[in-house]
């Protein structure tokens, strides 16, 4: 049950996420509505507890690296020194979104889906 509102959740954060992107003038809406959407996805898999770790992770992990690359991109093109400039920028803002997605998904992959009738489960006990 914890799973299945926890993945709810997450999935309205970010179909919600998705939804304000439709607002933004920057040209990059496409690309963070289709990053929000395919995690808002991804948690309702894992609400159903059926989100493999071979598709969760691999994105995860592309996911934090992008956010990564943005937090780095940010950081250099701007002066360092200056936290205006640093912490309210639109760049760190998406390097947070992907942070969030990211980690999210190392999570949920890491719960994993779980395996029915695998040993020690009460289905195999009783067959043995």
């Amino acid at each position: 049950m914890a799973r299945a509102i926890t993945g709810l959740l997450f999935a309205i954060l970010f179909a919600v996420a998705a939804y304000v992107q439709l607002d933004d003038a920057d040209g990059e809406s496409r690309f963070w509505i289709a990053a929000y959407a395919a995690a808002a996805v991804m948690s309702l898999l894992f609400a159903a507890g059926v989100l493999p770790r071979r598709l969760a992770w691999p994105v995860g992990v592309a996911a934090l690296s992008a956010a990564g690359g943005l937090a780095v991109r940010q950081h250099l093109s701007g002066d360092p020194w200056n936290p205006e400039t640093q912490f309210l920028a639109e760049t760190v803002r998406e390097a947070g979104g992907m942070a969030l997605i990211g980690g999210w998904l190392l999570v949920a992959g890491a719960v994993g889906r779980r395996r029915r009738g695998g040993a020690g489960t009460a289905s195999t006990l009783h067959s043995a």
